[in-house]
């Protein structure tokens, strides 16, 4: 019975030892647990942004040359022995306003508000055989014709940029003659002859006031170049000087032959406001 006991306990403590054994070996085969550690906290992406023009506001200066188209020019009710004046190139000077809408990258819509203002003198020479002492000279009489000019012109077109800095301007003008007088007289050149006329001066038919019968509505083109100079970083701030070709193809005087049409050149300040506006974001699509 004894001997019984002895083996039984034996043979338990034979499988515990072989137990202990395979839990050992497993353990020692068994690869560790790798530990992951934790994802960083999802967080959502900044939305992006961009600054897109909205409007822009400027006010330009321009020198003005004018060429006055005159054929045969007198004014209504003004007496003159001449036979018509002809044209004449002056200068004059054009300041303006100008309020731009961007369409894209290239295209504004340009609407340019300007007065200009002209001043001309129109001389005409008629040769006379005058006396002088006992002899017949001939000397002209210079018929002269003096002008000053006002226009307000609304000046509705569009800039487009080829490149980045260059703009090609193209619109239509249309306002009012603001203002027109004149100053008119004949006058004997050569007063070292002594002759006078029947007034006895040497200069008649002096008149001055403003000119009658005048068109008041005015209608053109306005054609020209700009270049963009960015005075900011962001471009809201630039210099742009400019030059244009304006004519008009209305006359000063209703039926009388005499219309303006000018070259400008000139700078403007011109001041860019911007929208700010949300861009697709990668990570969250715009909502």
């Amino acid at each position: 019975m004894k001997t019984r006991t002895t083996t039984s306990l034996a043979v338990l403590g034979a499988f515990v030892v072989f137990s202990l054994s395979l839990q050992a070996q497993e353990a020692q085969t068994r690869p560790d647990e790798v530990k992951v550690p934790p994802s960083p906290p999802v967080t959502e992406s900044q939305p992006a942004f961009t600054m897109k023009p909205m409007i822009r506001f400027g006010l330009g200066a321009n020198f003005d040359l004018a060429n006055h188209a005159a054929s045969n020019l007198t004014l209504p009710g003004v007496p003159t022995c001449c036979t018509g004046f002809n044209g004449v190139s002056s200068g004059g000077f054009a300041l303006s306003g100008e309020m731009g809408l961007p369409i894209d990258d290239r295209l504004d819509i340009l609407v340019k508000l300007t007065y200009m203002t002209t001043s001309s003198t129109m001389t005409e020479d008629e040769v006379t055989t005058v006396r002088s002492g006992n002899e017949a000279v001939a000397t002209p009489f210079r018929h002269t014709l003096e002008s000053d000019l006002g226009f307000l012109m609304l000046e509705p077109g569009v800039e487009w940029r080829p490149t980045l800095h260059v703009g090609l301007v193209g619109g239509l003008r249309v306002g009012t003659l603001m203002g027109a007088t004149y100053r008119q007289e004949e006058r004997i050149v050569d007063e070292s002859l002594g002759y006078t006329y029947e007034n006895g001066s040497t200069v008649r038919n002096t008149s001055s006031g403003d000119v009658q019968e005048t068109s008041s509505f005015q209608f053109g083109l306005l054609l020209g170049a700009r270049y963009h100079v960015f005075l900011t970083t962001n471009g809201s701030l630039q210099l742009v000087p400019e030059v244009f070709y304006a004519p008009l193809f209305t006359n000063v005087v209703a039926d009388r032959s005499w219309s303006v049409s000018s070259f400008r050149a000139g700078v403007s300040l011109v001041y860019t406001l911007f929208s700010k506006q949300e861009t697709d974001s990668p990570v969250l699509p715009r909502r």
